[in-house]
Parts: C-alpha cells; structure tokens; sequence
C-alpha cells in the first residue's frame, strides 16, 4: 500500500496542528548571556594577612561583613582593622591592601 505525497503531507500536517492545538503554541527560549569580563577588566582580589601578638589575638575588620580569615581574598583598598585580646589595650587602624601589600603586623601592649 502506498500513500500520495500530498496525502501524506496532508496528514503531517493536520498532526502538526493538533499538537500545536493539545499543547499550545511552542513558546521560544530566550536565554540571557551573562558575560564575564575579560580578565583585564575583573577586579582583583588579595589574601589578606594580619600578624597578631598575642597569636590568639580577635581580629574584626570593621567596615565589611564577613568575619575575618586568615587569608581571605579582598578587594584592593582601605580597611578599618581592630584587634582586641583580654589584658591587653585594643587597637583599631585603618590598612592599605593592595598587590604589593597584603600582611600587616599588630603588637598589642598588656594593661
């Protein structure tokens, strides 16, 4: 048994339209293009080091939310640095990191 062409094209299409129809109309996907920077542009990010004594030292940097990690990554700039330990004075500075500078030393003196 053979089928005509144009009756085949007839069917085709008819079942075209009765999914169209049963699934509704196919709607298309427009996917948005995050672009990355080129690496020229990105921002760079330094470990950032403070060297305390006493070694147990509580370092908070006081204007960014994150607590303090030995070596976290940040971004190049000026960052309010406090260090406190029981018996000995606080000190609190304002710090520069940047590429060339990323360890900072803080001597607490005992009360």
């Amino acid at each position: 048994m053979t089928i005509s062409f144009k009756y085949a094209i007839g069917i085709w299409a008819v079942l075209a339209i009765l999914t169209i129809f049963l699934n509704g109309s196919p709607k298309p996907t427009i996917k948005k293009a995050v672009a990355k920077p080129p690496p020229s542009q990105q921002i760079a990010k330094y470990p950032l080091r403070i060297v305390t004594l006493p070694r147990n030292a509580k370092v908070r940097i006081m204007n960014i939310s994150p607590k303090y990690r030995a070596n976290m990554k940040l971004k190049a700039g000026r960052y309010d640095v406090e260090v406190s330990s029981p018996g000995y004075e606080t000190q609190r500075r304002w710090i520069t990191l940047n590429g060339k500078k990323t360890r900072f030393n803080f001597s607490l003196v005992k009360k």
